[in-house]
């Protein structure tokens, strides 16, 4: 029992850890300023070639300036409908949850429309149950969109123990 304790107690302290680094790294990343001089100094004419900069870094720059633009979501999402039937079709496959979910980009998702008032990372310990994991996929990425989130959805695949 107190085992359990302390291990439910460190994971709260790593989830604080990474909600205050993806708040820290969400301010610096995406408020540029205003003028397009993102490299410092505007009395310089430095030039950057985009093959000089990682590709993470080029992307990561692209979302940023064009969300710039985009006014706030609403705190209330105009989407939310109230309860959804679920539904558990045998037959369900990955390439159907990803074909319902075009916007979905290896696991992450932010709005077109708006920028999202929050980010959220969903982590799912997985092992050995697919179907499972498939219906829940199917549900949760529509819930998300629908509060107008930017999230990630990180599957953790467990090891079995070795005793």
């Amino acid at each position: 029992l107190f085992r359990s304790r302390l291990l439910v107690l460190f994971a709260l302290g790593v989830m604080l850890v990474g909600w205050a680094i993806s708040n820290f790294l969400s301010n610096s990343l995406f408020n540029f300023p205003k003028d397009n001089n993102l490299w410092g100094d505007s009395t310089k004419n430095q030039v950057i070639a985009r093959e000089e900069l990682p590709a993470k870094t080029v992307s990561s720059l692209m979302i940023s300036t064009e969300e710039s633009d985009l006014r706030l979501c609403p705190v209330l999402s105009p989407y939310l409908v109230g309860a959804v039937p679920l539904s558990f079709k045998t037959s369900l496959t990955l390439e159907e949850v990803q074909k319902s979910n075009p916007n979905v980009l290896d696991g992450r998702y932010h709005p077109s429309k708006c920028r999202p008032l929050q980010r959220v990372a969903i982590l799912i310990p997985h092992r050995s149950r697919e179907k499972h994991l498939m219906y829940l996929l199917e549900h949760l990425h529509p819930f998300l969109q629908r509060q107008q989130l930017e999230y990630g959805i990180y599957i953790i695949h467990q090891a079995r123990s070795e005793e």
